[in-house]
């Protein structure tokens, strides 16, 4: 604050110095200022003219005129009116014309030193600008050499991402959401399936997994009405939606039957984009052409009823195997016991030995089913068997698994059990 009163009323400071020392200086001296010929209270004026300008300068007259007031001569005898006023007018005349013509070129040059500053300044200011832009092309040129770099693997991660959808359907399920966000960049997304007439959540990444829920009926009524794909991005789709995702679309198989629903519920803004939009919809019919080529191939396995070294019925045909034993078995009066296996998920890859080890224990008039798809769960059927020799067959199996794998063994779980049982007549 101080030195902003400084900056304002600096020049009256001086002028009154300069004043001061010269009328001081005259006193001493002896001199009368006003027979001079050229009054000092001018350089006064001269001074804050060359520094300050016209208006300051105008300024510094009028003290100086008023200082010069008590020293005025008076009027001589004889002497004109006119001739005396014009004596006292002459050294506040001049002061004003020191002020008018040497502080106009003050306020000129001082003009044009303001114009070259603000000139400097807003060069500064856009040389600045230059520099962020510079940076951010800069930036930017980096992001693109990244995004290049990146997209020359694209295919490779796609083509990695594609390998589970040539297994079976667990595998397909699991590398379904992997494709998804390789190819879309999903940060956040879900696959339901068509199981028993209604939606199930099948696979989840992101904050979805691990809390199971239903889908949106309004986005399950207008996904199964025909709608190809829901977009966030349009108006009416963003009412069906909801907030529960930000694309969805239906797995069609070739016949136009609905399979699931895959939808994506988080996506960074930079990725939200209408090639997005086009892979999540090719994506969609990546999966839903595997999952429909994999059930087909699961139906025609399952059609295989026994051939030449397989005896076990797929899990597609089991129950309809079951219940024809049970008719049979209560037909004929014949028990009929079944042992069950069941196998540890984390040695489903023994599936396969488990079944060669009960082919070679049981008979062939035994009937082995795969209860279901993954291998966990065996089924035996053994016809006119009661639940002890079921007992006993269960024994052998477990004394061959003893002996070729006691690790497996140790990995199942068996129980036998009666499924039908002939009445019993008293003698």
């Amino acid at each position: 604050m101080n030195r902003r009163l400084l900056m304002t009323y600096g020049w009256l400071i001086e002028a009154a110095a300069v004043l001061a020392v010269i009328a001081i200086g005259l006193t001493l001296l002896g001199v009368s200022a006003i027979s001079m010929p050229v009054h000092p209270f001018g350089f006064a004026v001269m001074l804050v003219a060359l520094q300050h300008g016209t208006t300051r300068a105008a300024a510094t007259a009028v003290i100086a005129t008023v200082l010069l007031v008590p020293s005025l001569p008076a009027q001589e005898f004889g002497q004109d009116w006119n001739d005396f006023m014009l004596n006292l007018a002459r050294a506040p005349l001049t002061w004003c014309a020191i002020a008018l013509v040497i502080g106009g070129f003050t306020d000129r040059q001082r003009r044009r030193r303001d114009t070259a500053e603000a000139s400097a300044a807003n060069t500064q200011v856009m040389l600045g600008r230059l520099l962020e832009t510079n940076e951010l092309l800069k930036a930017s040129n980096r992001a693109l050499e990244a995004s290049v770099a990146a997209q020359r693997t694209t295919a490779l991660r796609i083509f990695d991402a594609t390998h589970p959808l040539r297994r079976d359907e667990s595998a397909l399920i699991g590398g379904t959401l992997n494709l998804l966000k390789a190819t879309t960049g999903a940060t956040a997304s879900a696959l339901y399936l068509v199981d028993g007439g209604r939606l199930v959540l099948a696979a989840a990444e992101g904050e979805t997994a691990g809390r199971p829920r239903e889908l949106g009926s309004a986005i399950v009524a207008v996904l199964a009405s025909g709608s190809e794909c829901l977009i966030a991005s349009r108006a009416e789709d963003r009412r069906v939606l909801g907030g529960e995702a930000l694309l969805a679309a239906p797995l069609l198989s070739a016949e136009g039957t609905m399979l699931g629903i895959l939808v994506i519920e988080e996506l960074a803004f930079r990725d939200f984009g209408l090639d997005t939009v086009a892979n999540f919809v090719a994506v969609c019919g990546w999966v839903a052409g595997a999952l429909s080529q994999e059930r087909d191939l699961a139906s025609a396995e399952d059609a295989r009823f026994g051939g030449e070294g397989c005896r076990f019925i797929g899990p597609g045909s089991a129950e309809a195997a079951a219940s024809f034993m049970v008719s049979i078995a209560n037909r004929f009066q014949l028990d009929l016991t079944s042992i069950d296996v069941g196998v540890a998920p984390d040695r489903v890859g023994n599936v396969p030995q488990l079944i060669n080890e009960m082919q070679g224990v049981f008979r062939n008039s035994d009937m082995l089913l795969q209860a279901r798809r993954d291998g966990t769960v065996l089924h035996a059927l053994l016809l006119g068997t009661d639940m002890t020799g079921g007992w006993l067959a269960e024994a052998r199996l477990r004394e061959g698994l003893t002996k070729h794998d006691p690790s497996l063994l140790a990995s199942i779980a068996t129980n036998v059990s009666c499924l039908h049982q002939p009445r019993r007549h008293a003698a």
